[in-house]
């Protein structure tokens, strides 16, 4: 009986602690998949998800691009805004060089950081980024199960593809984009194939 009401004790110091600690707005420690220890359980690495909405060229422009991504089913509860890793050539662009030649200073409204890691959902590393915000070589497909394309409209050297759906406002047949494969290991998530616009392919959606 004795031992019984120590138990019993024991359970209700310990529901109490707990209470003050959330009442205190003590947040609880969590390890990321990545192995980082994080306050919320989110990856210190940025994550890249390939989105499970598939839309014709008529993206909405630029701004429409993120706004599906920021909306999108696979879209991680951890981390702030996505947005979209494509470029028109005026409202975002990664270089106007063949892989920045120039330096960073050629970008417009970029979404990669330099120096960063960029993982998948499921904490698998895409890719480190150089010194200039692109990536130069890839360790793991963005997604290696999926068969479809992604909108880019730039060239595996990260430059200008002149195919862009007009920036990514048109979804006629006879205008086109240059679509990137998710399940490359290579470049060939940029640049795989010129496709119409008519057609449903998804989007690249990088965390800031």
């Amino acid at each position: 009986m004795v031992l019984f009401f120590r138990k019993t004790i024991l359970i209700i110091a310990c529901l109490i602690f707990t209470s003050c600690l959330e009442d205190e707005g003590v947040a609880p420690s969590f390890t990321s998949k990545t192995g980082f220890s994080t306050p919320d359980g989110c990856p210190s690495e940025k994550i890249i998800f390939v989105s499970a909405t598939t839309s014709q060229g008529n993206l909405g422009g630029v701004s429409g691009a993120d706004t599906i991504c920021d909306a999108d089913a696979n879209r991680p509860s951890c981390g702030g805004t996505y947005k979209a890793m494509l470029s028109d050539y005026l409202n975002r662009q990664a270089c106007s060089t063949i892989n920045c030649g120039g330096g960073a200073g050629e970008h417009i409204d970029w979404v990669l950081t330099a120096s960063t890691t960029y993982i998948r959902p499921d904490g698998t590393t895409i890719g480190t980024t150089n010194t200039l915000g692109i990536f130069t070589t890839i360790d793991a497909a963005a997604d290696p199960t999926n068969n479809s394309f992604v909108f880019t409209g730039m060239t595996g050297q990260w430059v200008e593809a002149t195919h862009h759906c007009s920036r990514f406002t048109n979804s006629t047949a006879g205008v086109f984009s240059i679509v990137g494969s998710p399940r490359s290991t290579n470049l060939g998530i940029l640049q795989a194939s010129n496709s119409a616009c008519s057609s449903f392919f998804h989007l690249y959606c990088v965390e800031q």
